[in-house]
């Protein structure tokens, strides 16, 4: 095809140019809500979904929507929440739900619906996300440094350093390790934003995020990044063969948490208070104000549960309800404010939607990191392996931003690729789709 058509294109052709860069637009809206405004986090992805209605040719868009599967999954993931109105006994907690699981059918249907983001737009995003991350992580240290002490206690008594916008510990510290890969693929990239100075900016990000987060002992994250790092390594090793240099790796990667260890209080006090808080649980001691232990009796309480309604679960909805019939039961020594939800995200689809809802939503993790693993596909597979480590220890959907913060990601590095490929392989159209598509 000539390039000078192309260059032109047809009317068609500048409108998908067009709805893609609104499209971008809209997302780095969603970015900036992520770390400063709740109600922008809320508002983007119900502009995107108006957005994607409105676009011409929507009868041919859906037909070809129906046809991604991992936007299929969240729908029916949002379409279990639907079907539990038919036993959940909270009616006014179930419309709540229904509001803030909306992010489960926003976004993948503006992913399906609207013209896939070609790489540079997406490069440009990720590069947005990791200066965010790294100005709010630079804030936060600043913060610490100048309250070491204070800080310090909080690590103590099982507690966190506070972000200097207040985003949950266990969110920002997911949001640093996924800021580092982002960093990583945008450091190997050959693309360019303004000039390639803008590649060594992301090195001395990377490096303020590294050590922030051992500083700051972010535990959620670190297991996220270290358990990331560890699967990454092993798979550079099968594919690669290269087990001398895969070896070194390794121990580099079990080194540099010892150094940190030797050199960091916070490190040290950070394990200390780790092996108190499990072995008070284990030992059957107070667990009030232990985050771990607490943790650990909400899930033996989750399982109790569970073993009634394993077939299709409690209704979202309905989980704090039947936690609390259960503490009633058997309180572990903890008093109310203490008696806290399942901070498991795979026990609470467990509990909330049974069995059924439970291989949904691994189906929705694993389907596509077990396509993309053999396809090399760097930021897809550390997205799902960090967020799904940090899924064990925490009910990342349980707060708006947790949700919207993994929902959007999927959206942009998993549901996008997919529908490029959808788009690349129209039979027809295919050689005219990809003049505006393809990068």
């Amino acid at each position: 095809m000539d390039s000078s058509a192309l260059s032109a294109g047809t009317p068609a052709e500048q409108r998908d140019l067009k709805t893609q860069q609104i499209f971008s637009g809209l997302c780095a809206l969603f970015l900036v809500g992520l770390f400063f405004s709740r109600a922008l986090i809320s508002a983007a992805p119900a502009l995107l979904f108006v957005f994607a209605l409105t676009r011409p040719n929507l009868k041919e868009r859906c037909q070809l929507l129906i046809k991604n599967r991992s936007a299929i999954g969240l729908f029916a993931m949002y379409g279990l929440l639907l079907i539990s109105v038919i036993y959940t006994e909270n009616m006014h907690n179930y419309t709540k739900q229904i509001y803030r699981y909306s992010a489960l059918l926003f976004f993948p249907l503006a992913g399906g619906l609207l013209p896939p983001l070609k790489s540079k737009q997406v490069y440009a995003l990720l590069y947005l996300f990791l200066l965010l991350t790294t100005a709010i992580t630079i804030g936060t240290m600043v913060h610490y440094l100048r309250n070491i002490d204070a800080q310090n206690q909080l690590i103590i008594h099982s507690q966190n350093p506070p972000t200097i916008n207040r985003i949950f510990h266990i969110h920002f510290g997911v949001m640093m390790t996924l800021a580092i890969f982002f960093g990583v693929y945008i450091f190997r990239d050959r693309q360019i934003l303004w000039q390639k100075t803008e590649k060594y900016v992301v090195v001395l990000c990377v490096l303020v995020l590294l050590v922030s987060m051992h500083v700051l002992a972010y535990r959620t994250g670190l297991l996220a990044l270290y358990v990331t790092l560890v699967f990454k390594i092993f798979i550079f090793i099968k594919n690669q063969k290269r087990y001398l240099l895969g070896g070194s790796l390794l121990a580099i990667l079990l080194i540099v948490p010892v150094i940190a260890y030797i050199s960091l209080e916070s490190v040290r006090l950070r394990v200390a208070n780790t092996q108190t808080d499990i072995s008070r649980y284990l030992e059957h001691q107070d667990i009030n104000y232990y985050s771990i232990s607490q943790r650990l009796a909400a899930w033996e309480t989750a399982f109790t549960v569970i073993k009634r309604n394993w077939v299709v679960g409690v209704g979202l909805a309905d989980i704090a309800t039947e936690m609390r019939r259960q503490y009633a039961i058997h309180d572990f020594g903890l008093i109310k404010e203490n008696q806290v939800m399942i901070h498991n995200q795979y026990l609470h689809m467990l509990m909330g939607t049974g069995i059924i809802g439970l291989l949904l939503f691994l189906y929705v993790l694993i389907s596509p990191f077990w396509r993309r693993i053999w396809q090399n596909d760097f930021l897809a597979t550390t997205f799902l392996l960090s967020t799904g480590t940090a899924m064990i220890v925490d009910s990342f959907f349980e707060l708006q931003r947790g949700l919207n913060l993994f929902v959007f990601f999927y959206m942009l590095l998993i549901i996008l690729k997919e529908q490029r490929t959808l788009v690349n392989n129209l039979p027809i159209e295919a050689e005219k789709q990809s003049a505006v598509f393809n990068t």
